[in-house]
């Protein structure tokens, strides 16, 4: 599976990172996204939906499998994701099988200088 390393920071000031961010990089783009969980007996399981055009069009969903340890600090992430161009009976199905877990909805700002600034918004399901 490939693998990536995450590193997941609170900020104290949102608005002086995003002026740090603008003052080195004028090109960025705000990517909305709802992510949803799946009851799974290991690791994670997600449904990613871009709501946000990026470069002029929705991407396609993804169905996002991934396993990281819950500690404080870098974690390794190994995952495995598929795309899908219906998410809507994917989800459906897997909530059929599975049940939901939760929701996420996120709007990440992201430079072309690699800068992220996350705002994370989690609902619960029925």
């Amino acid at each position: 599976m490939p693998s990536n390393v995450e590193i997941k920071a609170r900020v104290r000031n949102l608005s002086a990172l995003r002026e740090a961010a603008a003052a080195i990089s004028d090109d960025k783009d705000v990517i909305e996204q709802r992510d949803v969980f799946f009851n799974v007996n290991c690791g994670r399981l997600k449904l990613r939906r871009i709501l946000s055009p990026v470069d002029g069009h929705i991407p396609p969903a993804q169905l996002i499998f991934y396993q990281r340890s819950d500690v404080e600090g870098p974690k390794l992430s190994e995952f495995g994701f598929y795309e899908t161009s219906q998410p809507d009976m994917l989800e459906e199905t897997l909530t059929a099988a599975l049940g939901k877990k939760g929701e996420v909805r996120d709007a990440n700002t992201i430079s072309k200088k690699f800068i992220t600034a996350s705002t994370m918004q989690p609902s619960t399901t029925a």
